[in-house]
């Protein structure tokens, strides 16, 4: 005897309400097909997530390898506060 299991997989989407310019919107759904327009707001907003993530990447490189903020960072690190019982240093 055989049983077949059948998975399901739900797609999970999440709606939000925006607003654009009267005049990027007019030109938006005068160029886009109705059937490809939240698919096409995805991959554009997908592009420029990861473009600003790399932006955040390259300004977290130079912060690292900037040695005066890492003499700095090691300074204040090397501060030992330590709090007693009362919850006061």
């Amino acid at each position: 005897r055989f049983t077949r299991h059948i998975a399901y997989c739900i797609l999970c989407c999440m709606r939000l309400t925006i607003s654009l310019p009267d005049q990027l919107a007019h030109k938006f759904l005068a160029t886009v097909p109705s059937r490809q327009r939240s698919a096409t707001i995805a991959r554009l907003l997908a592009y420029e997530l990861a473009r600003c993530e790399q932006s955040i990447e390259a300004a977290c490189h130079a912060a690292n390898a900037d040695e005066a903020l890492s003499a700095e960072i090691d300074e204040w690190q090397a501060f030992d506060d330590v709090l007693d019982d009362a919850g006061t240093s």
